[in-house]
Protein backbone atom coordinates (compact mmCIF):
# COMPACT_ATOMS: atom_id res chain seq x y z
CA UNK A 1 0.00 0.00 0.00
CA UNK A 2 2.97 2.17 0.67
CA UNK A 3 4.58 1.80 -2.50
CA UNK A 4 1.08 2.76 -4.32
CA UNK A 5 0.69 5.76 -2.02
CA UNK A 6 4.23 6.69 -3.10
CA UNK A 7 2.92 6.95 -6.74
CA UNK A 8 -0.14 9.20 -5.86
CA UNK A 9 2.24 11.63 -4.21
CA UNK A 10 4.93 11.72 -7.64
CA UNK A 11 1.73 12.62 -9.41
CA UNK A 12 0.29 15.17 -7.15
CA UNK A 13 3.93 16.66 -7.30
CA UNK A 14 3.97 16.98 -10.76
CA UNK A 15 0.69 19.43 -10.50
CA UNK A 16 -1.02 16.93 -12.46
CA UNK A 17 -4.47 17.05 -11.34
CA UNK A 18 -5.13 13.43 -13.60
CA UNK A 19 -4.95 10.30 -11.37
CA UNK A 20 -4.64 7.06 -11.10
CA UNK A 21 -6.36 4.42 -9.69
CA UNK A 22 -4.86 0.92 -9.37
CA UNK A 23 -7.23 -1.63 -8.87
CA UNK A 24 -7.24 -5.97 -9.28
CA UNK A 25 -8.34 -6.15 -13.02
CA UNK A 26 -9.79 -9.86 -11.93
CA UNK A 27 -13.50 -9.93 -12.15
CA UNK A 28 -16.62 -7.91 -10.90
CA UNK A 29 -15.35 -9.78 -7.50
CA UNK A 30 -12.07 -9.92 -6.00
CA UNK A 31 -12.23 -12.26 -2.94
CA UNK A 32 -15.33 -10.77 -0.96
CA UNK A 33 -15.41 -7.62 -2.30
CA UNK A 34 -17.64 -6.42 -5.10
CA UNK A 35 -16.86 -3.98 -7.58
CA UNK A 36 -19.62 -1.09 -8.31
CA UNK A 37 -20.53 -1.51 -11.63
CA UNK A 38 -19.34 2.14 -12.71
CA UNK A 39 -15.56 1.13 -11.76
CA UNK A 40 -15.84 -1.79 -12.99
CA UNK A 41 -16.91 -0.31 -16.84
CA UNK A 42 -14.46 1.83 -15.72
CA UNK A 43 -11.45 -0.99 -15.57
CA UNK A 44 -12.93 -2.34 -19.17
CA UNK A 45 -12.32 1.07 -20.83
CA UNK A 46 -9.57 2.05 -19.09
CA UNK A 47 -6.33 3.61 -21.48
CA UNK A 48 -3.62 1.50 -19.73
CA UNK A 49 -3.52 -1.93 -18.18
CA UNK A 50 -0.42 -2.82 -16.41
CA UNK A 51 0.21 -6.59 -16.39
CA UNK A 52 2.35 -7.55 -13.28
CA UNK A 53 5.22 -10.38 -14.37
CA UNK A 54 6.81 -12.31 -11.56
CA UNK A 55 8.74 -15.43 -11.94
CA UNK A 56 7.16 -18.75 -10.81
CA UNK A 57 9.27 -18.63 -7.58
CA UNK A 58 8.09 -15.10 -6.68
CA UNK A 59 4.36 -15.43 -7.57
CA UNK A 60 4.27 -18.93 -5.41
CA UNK A 61 6.16 -17.23 -2.27
CA UNK A 62 3.79 -14.50 -2.75
CA UNK A 63 0.59 -16.45 -3.12
CA UNK A 64 1.59 -18.97 -0.31
CA UNK A 65 1.90 -15.84 2.07
CA UNK A 66 -0.90 -14.30 1.32
CA UNK A 67 -3.11 -17.38 1.20
CA UNK A 68 -1.58 -19.76 3.64
CA UNK A 69 -0.21 -17.05 6.27
CA UNK A 70 -1.05 -16.94 9.69
CA UNK A 71 -4.25 -18.41 9.45
CA UNK A 72 -2.92 -21.79 8.28
CA UNK A 73 -0.70 -22.32 11.41
CA UNK A 74 -1.47 -24.60 14.12
CA UNK A 75 -5.30 -26.21 14.14
CA UNK A 76 -6.76 -24.32 11.59
CA UNK A 77 -9.64 -26.87 10.88
CA UNK A 78 -11.77 -23.80 9.76
CA UNK A 79 -9.50 -22.31 7.02
CA UNK A 80 -8.51 -25.66 5.49
CA UNK A 81 -12.82 -25.98 5.40
CA UNK A 82 -12.51 -23.17 3.27
CA UNK A 83 -10.08 -23.91 1.06
CA UNK A 84 -11.18 -27.59 0.58
CA UNK A 85 -14.69 -25.89 -0.45
CA UNK A 86 -12.87 -23.25 -2.36
CA UNK A 87 -10.89 -25.51 -4.54
CA UNK A 88 -14.33 -28.21 -4.73
CA UNK A 89 -16.07 -25.66 -6.31
CA UNK A 90 -13.45 -25.87 -9.02
CA UNK A 91 -14.89 -29.73 -10.04
CA UNK A 92 -15.96 -29.18 -12.85
CA UNK A 93 -13.20 -27.04 -14.54
CA UNK A 94 -10.53 -28.83 -13.06
CA UNK A 95 -11.95 -32.47 -12.97
CA UNK A 96 -12.02 -34.97 -10.44
CA UNK A 97 -8.01 -35.94 -10.24
CA UNK A 98 -6.98 -32.92 -10.49
CA UNK A 99 -9.34 -31.16 -7.19
CA UNK A 100 -8.32 -34.77 -5.38
CA UNK A 101 -4.61 -33.86 -5.87
CA UNK A 102 -5.05 -30.02 -4.77
CA UNK A 103 -6.82 -31.58 -1.40
CA UNK A 104 -4.63 -34.05 -0.96
CA UNK A 105 -1.36 -31.84 -1.17
CA UNK A 106 -3.47 -28.82 0.95
CA UNK A 107 -4.27 -31.28 3.79
CA UNK A 108 -0.59 -32.35 3.65
CA UNK A 109 0.20 -28.61 4.17
CA UNK A 110 2.22 -28.59 -0.04
CA UNK A 111 0.97 -25.26 -0.23
CA UNK A 112 3.55 -24.71 -2.98
CA UNK A 113 2.08 -27.75 -4.89
CA UNK A 114 -1.69 -26.43 -4.52
CA UNK A 115 -0.44 -22.88 -5.72
CA UNK A 116 1.63 -24.55 -8.64
CA UNK A 117 -1.12 -26.83 -9.79
CA UNK A 118 -4.19 -23.56 -9.31
CA UNK A 119 -2.04 -21.52 -11.15
CA UNK A 120 -2.15 -23.57 -14.71
CA UNK A 121 -5.73 -22.74 -14.87
CA UNK A 122 -5.81 -19.24 -13.47
CA UNK A 123 -3.06 -17.98 -15.62
CA UNK A 124 -5.02 -19.00 -18.76
CA UNK A 125 -7.99 -17.65 -17.34
CA UNK A 126 -6.17 -14.08 -16.45
CA UNK A 127 -4.32 -14.03 -19.93
CA UNK A 128 -7.82 -14.28 -21.71
CA UNK A 129 -9.23 -11.85 -19.31
CA UNK A 130 -6.75 -9.04 -19.50
CA UNK A 131 -6.70 -9.10 -23.49
CA UNK A 132 -10.82 -8.77 -24.13
CA UNK A 133 -12.74 -6.30 -23.86
CA UNK A 134 -15.75 -7.03 -21.68
CA UNK A 135 -14.06 -8.98 -18.71
CA UNK A 136 -15.16 -12.57 -19.71
CA UNK A 137 -12.21 -14.61 -19.26
CA UNK A 138 -13.07 -15.78 -23.36
CA UNK A 139 -10.55 -13.92 -24.63
CA UNK A 140 -13.46 -12.06 -27.10
CA UNK A 141 -12.77 -8.59 -28.30
CA UNK A 142 -9.54 -6.19 -27.60
CA UNK A 143 -9.05 -3.87 -25.02
CA UNK A 144 -9.64 -0.36 -25.86
CA UNK A 145 -6.70 1.37 -23.87
CA UNK A 146 -2.94 -0.41 -24.30
CA UNK A 147 -1.80 -3.68 -22.29
CA UNK A 148 2.12 -2.87 -20.90
CA UNK A 149 4.05 -5.64 -19.44
CA UNK A 150 5.87 -5.09 -15.86
CA UNK A 151 8.17 -7.46 -15.30
CA UNK A 152 9.94 -7.91 -11.84
CA UNK A 153 13.31 -10.04 -12.31
CA UNK A 154 13.78 -12.45 -9.41
CA UNK A 155 12.65 -15.03 -6.82
CA UNK A 156 11.23 -12.80 -4.41
CA UNK A 157 8.66 -10.09 -4.51
CA UNK A 158 9.81 -6.40 -3.92
CA UNK A 159 6.45 -3.79 -3.87
CA UNK A 160 9.01 -0.61 -3.64
CA UNK A 161 10.75 -2.13 -7.03
CA UNK A 162 7.46 -3.09 -8.74
CA UNK A 163 5.96 0.75 -7.75
CA UNK A 164 9.07 2.58 -9.57
CA UNK A 165 8.50 0.37 -12.65
CA UNK A 166 5.12 0.91 -12.97
CA UNK A 167 5.61 4.62 -12.55
CA UNK A 168 8.12 4.56 -15.33
CA UNK A 169 5.44 2.83 -17.43
CA UNK A 170 2.87 5.44 -16.37
CA UNK A 171 5.51 8.27 -17.16
CA UNK A 172 6.45 6.98 -20.65
CA UNK A 173 2.17 6.39 -21.42
CA UNK A 174 1.63 10.18 -20.45
CA UNK A 175 4.56 11.33 -22.24
CA UNK A 176 2.88 9.45 -25.50
CA UNK A 177 -0.19 11.10 -24.96
CA UNK A 178 0.82 14.61 -24.71
CA UNK A 179 2.77 13.91 -28.08
CA UNK A 180 -0.05 12.71 -29.64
Amino acid sequence: AMAWRQVELRASARGGDRGWLFIEDEDTHIGCATLPPAVWAGLRCAPLVIRVVLSEAARVKLLVEDYAGIEAEGDASEWFDRMEASISRLHKRLGGDCVKFLVTALRARDFSAVVKELLKYYDKLYDNHVANCVGTGSGAGSRVGKVVDVELCGDSFDGDKLARLILEQLEAHCANCRVE
